[in-house]
């Protein structure tokens, strides 16, 4: 269900090489102004917790994933009843996996306190995102009808305001390459090589490049 101001196309699933999944999912791109867009999944995993079963759905999530964030630079939300409580224990198989799919992809859990499903007190229900930065609130609503409350967040829509890359470099069109070569073989390298530390090789290289 989407609000009828909204513009929503519906985005085709891809399709992925994990046959046994039983994930069902609808992929929208929503766009509440021209300046503003989502890619918004909405999700259901069949509770069958079996190490082989979970592993399955959640592959076939992040291959899903992997082939709409490659196709969509836009801010993402994922949200749905993935059956997998996070408020369960640690060594939990499926726990383990999902969390470990978030932390992947940078995704960020917006509810991971308050359970979801009431007869068990566990979170099943669970909405992430890939921009933190837009979330405003999250929160759980009580539902009158079904065991499952509603997850809620709320989203800064407005349009983002985007700094320009400014890249000062220096023009090489009169440089006597023959020369220039010579200069860089016969430097002494041996700072860049002995750094310990990425960071420190850099500074190294252009301490000697530079001048």
């Amino acid at each position: 269900l989407a609000q009828d101001s909204l513009d929503v196309t519906v985005v085709k699933t891809p399709h992925t090489a994990v046959g046994s999944s039983n994930l069902e999912i609808i992929w929208t791109l929503i766009r509440p102004s021209k300046a503003r867009r989502f890619l918004f999944g909405s999700l259901y995993r069949h509770p069958t917790n079996t190490a082989h079963q979970v592993s399955a759905d959640l592959d076939d999530l992040e291959s899903q994933l992997q082939c709409l964030m490659s196709v969509y630079d836009c801010p993402l939300v994922i949200t749905g009843d993935l059956n997998i409580n996070l408020m369960g224990s640690n060594t939990s198989t499926g726990r383990q996996k999902l969390m470990q799919l978030l932390q992947s992809y940078n995704l960020y859990l917006c509810n991971d306190s308050r359970p979801t499903y009431r007869p068990a007190s566990s979170l099943l229900d669970i909405t992430f995102t890939n921009r933190r930065d837009l979330i405003k609130r999250c929160g759980v609503t009580t539902c009158h009808y079904s065991p499952h409350d509603f997850t809620r967040i709320l989203m800064n829509v407005s349009k983002e305001k985007r700094r320009s890359n400014v890249i000062t470099s220096r023009c090489l069109n009169r440089v006597d390459f023959d020369y220039f070569n010579q200069v860089l073989s016969n430097a002494d390298w041996s700072r860049v090589y002995e750094s310990l530390s990425t960071s420190a090789k850099w500074d190294s290289f252009l301490a000697v490049f530079i001048p």
